[in-house]
């Protein structure tokens, strides 16, 4: 396993074959070398993770992947993956004024909607920084506060980049390569709530313990002793 820049080995990345049902998975030792033991005859896709990686060691190396022609009974030796080069996303998320801890940043990039999203967890103190973001121009970063009104019994709405409500609204944010793209922040507002109580086929008997969604997840609530729910942190719209 090598750095981007294809000869430094990297030790602590998470390699997996993907053969099937069963998808051994390993950790780069010290020199960069990897075993993977009891992976199935064929083609298997060899994927190399970076998130852990990137988390503890502060850097923003991109996944690699590879396959490899297993055969019973023989190593498939020389099964090499160089990690790719991405930059990052930092900011802040705030509402009222203070730092929200446990808003969920994610940035997908609105041109390519195969590519996976890398998302992160604000701090206590509200920031944040998305990892190994590949090079991109046109990134929808979108700030859910779910765990967070959960969490902290709030009732934040979500938006995207830039105070935005609805995803068409967007303002794309651009990603290069080696790079920290800043000050991507938010600042929350509290939205508004939908409540009631679910009763059992009577009509009258009210039923603790349901779980109720809004139908695109935007919110989600479990009903009291008293049937009661309140889906909070809404954005004006109607739902479902």
């Amino acid at each position: 396993m090598y750095e981007p820049d294809g000869a430094t080995e990297v030790a602590g990345i998470t390699v997996t074959a993907f053969s099937g049902i069963f998808s051994p998975t390993t950790v780069t030792l010290p020199d960069g070398t990897y075993l993977l033991r009891g992976v199935a005859e064929g083609m298997p896709t060899v994927v190399a993770r970076t998130v852990e990686y990137n988390a503890v060691n502060d850097t923003d190396y991109i996944d690699g992947m590879t396959s490899a022609m297993v055969v019973a009974g023989a190593e498939a030796s020389g099964t090499n993956i160089t990690l790719g080069q991405g930059g990052r996303i930092e900011g802040t998320v705030t509402g009222g004024g203070l730092g929200l801890a446990g808003v969920q940043v994610s940035a997908q990039d609105a041109a390519n909607w195969m590519a996976p999203s890398v998302s992160a967890s604000t701090a206590g103190d509200g920031t944040y920084v998305l990892r190994g973001v590949p090079a991109g121009m046109d990134y929808r970063v979108f700030f859910s506060a779910i765990v967070h009104n959960t969490l902290y019994d709030a009732g934040y709405a979500s938006e995207y980049y830039d105070n935005a409500r609805l995803p068409g609204d967007y303002t794309p944010v651009a990603v290069v390569s080696g790079a920290t793209t800043d000050l991507i922040d938010a600042s929350l507002e509290v939205g508004g709530s939908i409540s009631g109580t679910v009763y059992a086929a009577d009509g009258t008997t009210p039923l603790a313990g349901i779980s109720v969604r809004e139908v695109m997840g935007a919110a989600s609530d479990v009903t009291d002793s008293n049937g009661q729910y309140t889906l909070g942190g809404l954005n004006a719209s109607s739902y479902r």
